[in-house]
Order: structure tokens, then sequence, then C-alpha cells
């Protein structure tokens, strides 16, 4: 999905009627997506017993870098970086804690 495609995915889904009987779904910051990268794993470089079948991709995260771009996590190798966002990623939700 593009960027501003995958931040209304969460909205949508809470507004519907949420997942898992849960309505408080979102995109995780940059930080938040980055706390889930294990050092010394990769492809996909995410605890594989916490996230089965998890994908080596890149997943956007909420952050915007500027006006035309975001911050995301590749999960081959666990590197952050900033991407265009009309390209298409992956997205992983999360829910708030409130």
């Amino acid at each position: 999905f593009s960027w501003d495609v995958s931040m209304q995915i969460p909205k949508t889904l809470n507004q519907r009627g949420g997942l898992a009987g849960y309505h408080n779904w979102s995109v995780p910051s940059k930080d938040e997506l980055a706390s889930l990268v294990m050092d010394g794993r990769t492809s996909p470089a995410i605890c594989t017993e916490a996230f089965p079948n998890a994908s080596d991709q890149a997943f956007w995260s909420s952050s915007p870098r500027g006006d035309y771009h975001a911050w995301c996590v590749y999960f081959g190798g666990g590197g952050v970086s900033s991407y265009g966002r009309v390209n298409a990623l992956a997205v992983r939700l999360v829910r708030i804690v409130e």
C-alpha cells in the first residue's frame, strides 16, 4: 500500500467493527516498529516465535519524513530508512494501549 492508504487502514478497520474484538488499531511509529527488530536475526529480523510467518519485507511506520517521504523498517535486515510515500510497502498494525 502507499503510505497515505496505509494510514487509512486502521481508521477504516476500527470504524467497521475492529479486529479480534478490539477497535483501537493503529500504524506504529518509527520507533515502535523498530523496537520489533531483533539484533542478530535476518530474513526476518523479528521474533518469529511472537510473529510466526512474519515477512522480511519493508513496513510503513506512521512517522512522516517531510512532505513526500515516510519512515519504514525493513525486516529483511532490520534497517530503518525513509521511502517515497507513493511506493507500495506492507503495513503492520498495533493496538493503542490507553
